[in-house]
């Protein structure tokens, strides 16, 4: 007789990349849910013309603060000219026409802090100070990840999606074997809820198994 087939670490490796599909698709829920909110905008940034016009063809420089993809597009819900951002912090220079399209469906993307537009003028026309300012820039977000004097001030100030994508930021940075300050990560673990060190010892045997 043959020896009975191993079927149980088959099954453990199944289990575990379910487990990192979930983790994965956590952020990209919450992106999912924001895209089917604003299909239809009901006010649009470009009601304000009290400041000075920005032609069209200029490129304006637009910087992701996801950790995982994030995708925008001129028509919402992926539809039309679709910007596809694959990282924290990658920028991207978009047609200021094209821009504002995508701030007329997706402004819950830029209200929640999943991307921030690095233009002075933009933000002075559409009157997007108020947004800009209650969210954590790319700046702000590194001098949480460096663990500067006011990293944990930082991060309380941020907003729940802004605070789910920085604990992910960390998750992902243990899980690859980079020394962090666990006082950074205890704080960060009891202000958010989430055991960062315990999901990335999960993240970190799921690709050590495959």
């Amino acid at each position: 007789m043959g020896r009975p087939r191993k079927v149980s670490s088959v099954a453990n490796t199944d289990v575990k990349n379910n487990a990192l599909e979930e983790r994965i698709k956590q952020l990209e829920s919450i992106i999912e849910k924001l895209t089917s909110q604003t299909e239809s905008p009901k006010d649009k940034y470009s009601d304000n013309f009290n400041e000075e016009k920005i032609p069209q063809d200029d490129y304006i420089k637009v910087i992701s603060l996801c950790p995982v993809k994030l995708n925008l597009s001129t028509l919402g819900m992926g539809k039309g000219e679709v910007f596809s951002f694959n990282s924290f912090g990658e920028t991207k220079r978009i047609l200021y026409s094209d821009l504002v399209k995508v701030m007329e469906h997706q402004k819950d993307f830029l209200k929640n802090g999943l991307f921030y537009i690095d233009d002075a003028r933009v933000i002075k026309r559409h009157g997007l100070d108020e947004y800009c300012s209650a969210v954590l820039n790319k700046e702000k977000i590194e001098k949480i990840i460096k663990n500067e004097e006011n990293a944990i001030s930082l991060f309380k100030s941020a907003n729940t999606i802004q605070k789910q994508s920085i604990v992910q930021i960390f998750i992902d940075k243990l899980a690859k074997g980079e020394n962090i300050d666990l006082n950074l990560i205890d704080a960060l673990s009891r202000e958010s809820g989430i055991k960062i060190n315990e999901k990335a010892e999960e993240v970190k045997e799921i690709f050590l198994s495959q």
